[in-house]
């Protein structure tokens, strides 16, 4: 996962599923801190390097490298409502277990330029 590779920790869950969510102006400042530190360098070297990195097919989410370092570092400020996709073959005990969707973050954009 690149939330993985961006953070160093393992994904606690996907949370691109339960919308709306507010994220706390403090839970910005500490996962760019965070990502800084984990890697050695600023959060923009970082972050522009692990984009650059990306395989083909691969992508990021940046709400779940922003709520993954909440659930880590911050999870008492939020109220969590998570549960496991029935059905899954990935079922391990951990929360909405990814699994390949249509993605609509790039819609009007020609296949060559995505």
């Amino acid at each position: 996962y690149t939330t993985e590779r961006l953070l160093g920790l393992k994904q606690a869950a996907d949370f691109m599923w339960n919308f709306p969510v507010l994220i706390l102006r403090s839970t910005f400042e500490g996962v760019r801190k965070w990502v800084a530190s984990f890697h050695n360098c600023s959060f923009d070297e970082a972050f522009t390097r692990m984009a650059a990195g990306l395989g083909r097919g691969e992508s990021y989410c940046q709400i779940n490298v922003i709520l993954n370092y909440a659930w880590y570092f911050q999870r008492e400020h939020y109220a969590w409502h998570l549960q496991s996709v029935l059905g899954s073959e990935h079922r391990n005990g951990t929360f909405n277990t990814p699994h390949i969707r249509l993605g609509t973050h790039a819609r009007g954009l020609t296949s060559g330029a995505i």
